[in-house]
């Protein structure tokens, strides 16, 4: 049955919409629901051009480069004591993700900013059951390397 859905997945014509469902039913197909929340965190302070659009390009290149790394856009916000901007993805491949992010960060720039400079990478259990403003309390810093381990600032 998971190779049918994932055949209908993979062979059907695609609408805008069904992009995200369809890499929901991928990461769910890959091991069930996502086990892990992977956070960037972009500091615009340290942004040349801080953008909100460099959400998209930061994912259209990430799956362009490693299309092989299953994981799911699960939102973005803002921090509640800075300006930074919190993007988060769900997956059950924390590591294949965050490296597969940290090349990317390193690679050039994007949209005019040098993000690697302006980011943090944190990686946290996926916990439906968090109040709002907590979702990422308990996620740990593991890129830039001199911060891994300390909780991802707020």
């Amino acid at each position: 049955m998971l190779g049918r859905l994932l055949d209908w997945i993979r062979g059907r014509k695609q609408w805008q919409g069904d992009d995200e469902t369809a890499r929901r039913c991928a990461v769910i197909a890959s091991g069930g629901e996502p086990t892990h929340s992977v956070v960037l965190r972009l500091d615009p302070g340290a942004m040349e051009n801080p953008d909100v659009d460099v959400r998209w390009e930061i994912e259209k290149t990430l799956r362009a480069l490693h299309p092989d790394v299953l994981f799911y856009d699960d939102g973005y916000g803002f921090a509640r004591h800075s300006d930074a901007m919190l993007l988060s993805y769900a997956t059950n491949e924390p590591m294949r993700l965050v490296e597969a992010l940290v090349a990317v960060l390193n690679r050039s720039q994007m949209s005019g900013n040098q993000l690697a400079t302006a980011a943090m990478v944190a990686i946290g259990p996926r916990d439906g059951q968090s109040q709002a403003g907590q979702e990422f309390a308990n996620h740990r810093v593991v890129y830039p390397p001199q911060e891994a381990g300390s909780l991802l600032p707020d």
